[in-house]
């Protein structure tokens, strides 16, 4: 589980269960122009997300990465362009955590807000583990110590 912010004036649309996407105001109905986009972990499998994107301009494909933070959380700013295309920008972050790899994407439209926009993710304590059990919810016992009174 996570929360993202998103431009007040954007619609939020909800096109299955592993897809969030963000329409500014204007858009044509069901369309996207950011996304996240929660894929199951698997080894490799980050590479292969970043090997598809641009996978139309194979002979011309310019990729830059960088290895940042979002609220601790390690992740790869991965841009992809073009010499064919001088238009095409595709941006994604791409997050593992809890066996899942989180993809927010910027649909290959540049916009100065997306990075406030994947910054202000925030991944919400899980209330069961992967195996299905619940996780108890940590107990803060120094508050009430007499320590601290």
């Amino acid at each position: 589980l996570y929360v993202i912010d998103y431009p007040s004036d954007w619609s939020l649309l909800v096109p299955g269960s592993h897809v969030v996407g963000f329409s500014p105001p204007g858009s044509q109905k069901n369309y996207a122009q950011w996304g996240v986009l929660v894929k199951d972990f698997a080894v490799g499998a980050l590479q292969d997300f970043i090997k598809e994107m641009g996978s139309g301009f194979p002979d011309t494909r310019i990729e830059k990465r960088e290895n940042i933070f979002i609220n601790g959380k390690s992740a790869w700013d991965v841009v992809v362009t073009n010499t064919e295309n001088p238009e095409f920008y595709h941006e994604q972050i791409l997050i593992e955590h809890f066996n899942k790899i989180y993809i927010i994407t910027n649909g290959g439209i540049p916009d100065d807000r997306f990075q406030r926009f994947w910054m202000s993710m925030k991944f919400l304590k899980p209330l069961y583990a992967p195996n299905g059990e619940k996780i108890q919810p940590e107990r803060n016992d120094t508050q009430d110590s007499p320590s601290n009174k």
